[in-house]
């Protein structure tokens, strides 16, 4: 994980105390919203790459409206990297330095407002040589996986500055798969130890073109895609615009290897192998009358047997990129 000092530097707008030694009670508590967006879910693509960036609604506001006049400085109405890459479209015979200007002003825009961002690349290869049937049935795809990881690392940051909140996830609606997220959601939402550690408060598919986040996320998605596969095949790519200044923001990025895409796919194995007696066991409230979702974690770990697995306990690897 690379997390550097700016992420401290831009809690500090939204909270005036978030030591990790302060009691719970004196601690940050705030909604986040991320926006993700997937390049390579077509058919015959490689790898699948899934990226997105967090940051408050407050934030996301302003980015809005610069983000707007932006486009409407280019002459443009929304902003698709696939389109841009091929100059095509509303991009067709720009010449190089309104290119330049105008994904420079866009990537300005996304490092100012954002608190930080997550992306994950995962090729198909690895992941169909791993993941079983049932495993693939389950999570729903090399997608759905990707997503997962991502919400594990934006868990994992803001903890890392002591900020108490959930994440409202919002992803692009036209994608290829996108019915993988949904799974891969709704499998960790259900169990309430799972929703708490990944900070998860809702998900919803939106429009990219209404959306302006989801515009940044395109072109984070876009770089990922291409420069993580060609780069750990030491190949030389020169990057034009978007990875060296898109670095600029608080980042977690990686490439799943096939350990990590292992014990992922191992976790999913026993998660699908849990038969259904037991997960109904699993949502009846306890005795006392209190809901499911606020049994205790020894209560949770007691009900749950893939409870230490999932967390990496009794021998098994802590869930990580490679």
């Amino acid at each position: 994980m690379r997390v550097t000092a700016a992420i401290f530097n831009r809690a500090v707008l939204f909270a005036t105390r978030f030591s990790l030694k302060s009691p719970p009670e004196e601690r940050f508590v705030a909604e986040f919203t991320a926006y993700f967006d997937e390049s390579g879910t077509h058919e015959g693509s490689e790898a699948v790459a899934v990226a997105g960036y967090l940051s408050t609604p407050e934030l996301w506001e302003k980015f809005e409206v610069e983000w707007r006049e932006a486009l409407g400085d280019f002459g443009i109405e929304f902003f698709h990297m696939t389109d841009f890459a091929a100059r095509r479209q509303q991009f067709a015979g720009w010449p190089e330095e309104k290119r330049r200007a105008c994904l420079s002003r866009l990537v300005d825009i996304t490092n100012r407002h954002v608190i930080a961002s997550a992306g994950t690349v995962i090729p198909v290869s690895d992941y169909q040589a791993v993941f079983s049937k049932k495993a693939d049935h389950f999570v729903g795809g090399p997608y759905g996986v990707a997503a997962m990881v991502c919400f594990s690392e934006m868990a994992k940051m803001l903890k890392l500055i002591g900020v108490h909140g959930q994440v409202a996830y919002v992803f692009e609606s036209g994608a290829q798969g996108s019915g993988q997220v949904h799974k891969a959601f709704t499998w960790l939402e259900q169990d309430p130890g799972s929703k708490a550690q990944y900070r998860l408060l809702s998900l919803s598919f939106q429009n990219k073109r209404q959306f302006c986040p989801l515009q940044a996320a395109d072109i984070l998605a876009y770089e990922l895609y291409l420069y993580f596969p060609k780069a750990l095949k030491k190949s030389e790519r020169a990057v034009r615009y978007g990875v060296k200044a898109l670095a600029e923001a608080p980042r977690d990025w990686g490439r799943l290897d096939m350990g990590t895409l292992e014990e992922w796919a191992r976790i999913v194995e026993i998660r699908a192998d849990m038969d259904e007696s037991e997960l109904e066991r699993a949502a009846l409230p306890v005795p006392t009358g209190r809901p499911a979702f606020l049994l205790s974690i020894d209560e949770l770990k007691a009900r749950w047997r893939w409870w230490k697995v999932f967390n990496g306990q009794d021998g098994a690897a802590t869930v990580q990129r490679g």
